[in-house]
């Protein structure tokens, strides 16, 4: 005695496989872009605390330089023209990436030109340390009453 399925086993279990393989891969394509946003971001904070820690100009240049130089290319997953720059200014250091990530698919082509693009900075102000010893020391004067 043999024992048969319907059809219409066959066609659901078509259509639902289809829509989660799609599903899947739409999960897979945005984890991949925010990999690639959240690299541009910290990359940014990393140039711009890097060249925000001496005292020098040259020597805050030259250390925003050298992290902008290590973070290449290869730390994104997807994302092409990655652009990057770093202002170093007497108060403020400014670090900047770019980049866009393509979107395969017929229909990313009319919601957003079939790619996303990646824009992120990050500002830091220069500090003088010695400057706010000084403060933080001439506060704690005024507590205590001086050098006595």
């Amino acid at each position: 005695m043999r024992k048969y399925l319907k059809g219409s086993y066959t066609v659901e279990a078509a259509v639902i496989f289809s829509t989660v393989f799609f599903v899947l891969a739409a999960l897979i394509i945005s984890m991949f872009y925010l990999h690639d946003r959240a690299v541009a971001q910290s990359a940014a904070c990393e140039a711009a605390v890097a060249g925000s820690n001496f005292i020098k100009t040259e020597e805050r240049k030259k250390a925003a330089e050298t992290v902008k130089n290590l973070v290449g290319e290869e730390r994104f997953l997807g994302s092409r023209n990655i652009g990057r720059s770093v202002a170093v200014g007497e108060k403020e250091v400014r670090a900047v990436w770019r980049g866009t990530y393509p979107i395969p698919g017929f229909t990313a082509k009319y919601l957003s030109g079939n790619e996303f693009t990646i824009y992120k900075t990050w500002n830091c102000e220069v500090l003088n340390p010695a400057d706010a010893i000084r403060k933080l020391k001439g506060i704690g004067d005024l507590f205590i009453g001086g050098d006595e």
